[in-house]
């Protein structure tokens, strides 16, 4: 009797199983994944895709763009209406400049992830590089500024403006940048000079530890302007302050001892006026 009810019990799994293997199968084929892909194509634009239950484009595949077929503006790829996978762009065609990339962008459904660049249009050069983790700046950071120079030796100065490090969407660690400025000094001119305005470090966010900030006049742009420290985007210990045109000590300041700098949520309170991310 004991193994007729186990034989029974047996059975029942399986036939339970069966069903609910089924029911997926019947649910999935009228929302969508059970699907014909489709081919829109036009001058400006070639994609695949299949209609859902409404009756509505879901793109899923490869899409290009066109300026005017053939010369593409941009590829993406999609996945169930999401984009996943590299995106890619391109300047329209220029008389001087050529035919130019604009960027590379990584995607995981629908989010930014991975790696992005982008060039400028006028030299090909790189402009920005950066990395996104779900949709969040995460890791290397770095700009560049590209600035016209009317010596006839030198068309084009490109300097690196931005250098920084993100993790889950905040500043977090060394971080410099620079600006780019034309200047007169000893009756001589400087064109498109990179002069470093910013040096210190990033925690959670905010300035953390020990900062540089430089001049950045015309007589004087290397020298230091003030340098100290920093605590959840508070100055703290002791400050320095020198002239711009010699660089020599000016002025020294004691904004009492500095504290820790702590994650969003922990940590704890902040100063009058701030609030945690």
């Amino acid at each position: 009797m004991g193994i007729e009810l186990k034989s029974v019990d047996r059975s029942y799994r399986a036939n339970f199983l069966f069903c609910i293997v089924l029911l997926v199968v019947l649910i999935l084929s009228h929302t969508g994944f059970a699907f014909e892909l489709l081919t829109f194509e036009s001058t400006t634009a070639k994609y695949t895709y299949y209609l859902n239950a409404a009756n509505e484009q879901v793109k899923h595949g490869t899409d290009t763009r066109y300026y005017t077929y053939p010369t593409v503006s941009q590829i993406i790829h999609w996945n169930h209406g999401q984009q996943h996978g590299l995106d890619e762009a391109w300047y329209r065609p220029h008389y001087s400049y050529g035919y130019v990339k604009h960027w590379e962008k990584n995607y995981q459904n629908g989010v930014l992830h991975g790696s992005s660049k982008q060039w400028t249009q006028s030299t090909g050069q790189i402009e920005s590089f950066t990395n996104y983790r779900y949709g969040l700046l995460d890791g290397v950071y770095q700009k560049w500024r590209s600035a016209p120079d009317f010596s006839q030796y030198n068309p084009y100065y490109f300097h690196m403006h931005e250098n920084a490090t993100y993790k889950n969407g905040l500043l977090h660690g060394a971080y410099t940048k620079w600006i780019t400025t034309t200047y007169t000094s000893y009756g001589y001119t400087y064109y498109n000079q990179r002069i470093k305005d910013q040096e210190g470090n990033y925690a959670y966010g905010k300035k953390d530890g020990k900062w540089k900030f430089y001049h950045s006049t015309e007589s004087s742009p290397y020298f230091v302007k003030s340098e100290g420290y920093y605590s959840n985007d508070n100055k703290c210990g002791d400050w320095r302050y020198y002239y711009a045109t010699t660089g020599g000590l000016a002025s020294t300041e004691d904004l009492g001892p500095c504290g820790a700098t702590y994650p969003p949520g922990g940590g704890g309170p902040l100063p009058g006026g701030y609030s945690r991310i």
